[in-house]
């Protein structure tokens, strides 16, 4: 009897018709961001590069491919002896920080100058 029961279940269970759903719906978009500290004079981070790090010149942001619709904020870290003059690039900008919306490839310049 408990065989039939087994038997009927698995002959009831019908596969479920994943064509019907667009595998488009489920692709998330990512876009290129370049980052480009210019003249060697400090570095581009931000606030998750810099986790558990406690010299923040000792993280820079990477360079890569971030999902669409992120928001990065981004500092230019001057050295000693230099000074961020403006973003450039896909910006121009004097902030510091900079907010970034990720929508298309990008690249982000920190001009530094002595």
């Amino acid at each position: 009897m408990r065989n039939i029961i087994y038997i009927l279940l698995l002959l009831s269970c019908s596969e479920i018709d994943d064509t019907s759903l667009s595998s488009k719906s489920f692709k998330h978009q990512e876009f290129f961001i370049r980052f480009n500290p210019l003249n060697g004079g400090g570095i581009i981070t931000d606030r998750n590069s810099c986790l558990g790090v406690t010299e923040i010149l000792g993280c820079p942001i990477e360079s890569k491919k971030y999902l669409k619709g992120t928001s990065i904020e981004v500092w230019a870290m001057p050295f000693d002896g230099y000074k961020f003059v403006g973003w450039s690039g896909s910006y121009d900008s004097t902030k510091n920080p900079l907010l970034i919306t990720v929508d298309s490839e990008k690249e982000v310049i920190a001009i530094f100058s002595q």
